[in-house]
């Protein structure tokens, strides 16, 4: 009985092992795939957004924002699946110039500006936002519930 507890122990610990490699080797797949197709691999973005956090931060406080790689790192590849650069920088000047105390008084640190992602939306985007299909997984996201209709439409045709 005690065996087969270790066992269970064990297999479960190598699974999660393998899911991670699994998920690894999905990532490098589709680093290849952007960079055969000539898109920007996420290295360069990640110096990009860096460098626009740089201009931001060291616009406002007038010296060089330090970040934490070990930490850092794994949030910017998250923001950077899930938005654009351009939808990211646009957020970060919203959050850079918001003068709430709470901002002030952590210096605008990167991490509250990752666990508050959503509160950043800019104005013009998000009126457009409130008005997308709330379905919608096509990318770029249509604009209103009529677009996306329409394509779906066509996808089921073709």
């Amino acid at each position: 009985m005690a065996d087969e507890k270790l066992d269970r122990a064990k297999l479960v610990r190598l699974l999660g092992a393998f899911n991670e490699l699994q998920t690894k080797q999905a990532e490098i797949l589709t680093e290849i795939d952007v960079l055969i197709g000539g898109g920007v691999s996420m290295g360069s973005r990640i110096k990009q957004f860096e460098g626009a956090w740089a201009l931001a931060w060291g616009g406002r406080y007038g010296s060089d924002y330090l970040f934490v790689p070990t930490r850092d790192k794994a949030q910017e590849k998250r923001l950077l699946k899930a938005f654009d650069l351009e939808d990211l920088v646009e957020r970060m000047a919203v959050y850079i110039k918001n003068d709430d105390p709470f901002y002030l008084k952590n210096r605008h640190s990167f991490g509250i500006f990752v666990s508050s992602i959503n509160a950043h939306v800019p104005p013009a985007r998000a009126t457009a936002i409130a008005v997308a299909a709330v379905d919608c997984v096509h990318v770029p996201r249509c604009a209103s519930d009529v677009i996306h209709t329409k394509r779906k439409l066509e996808e089921m045709r073709g």
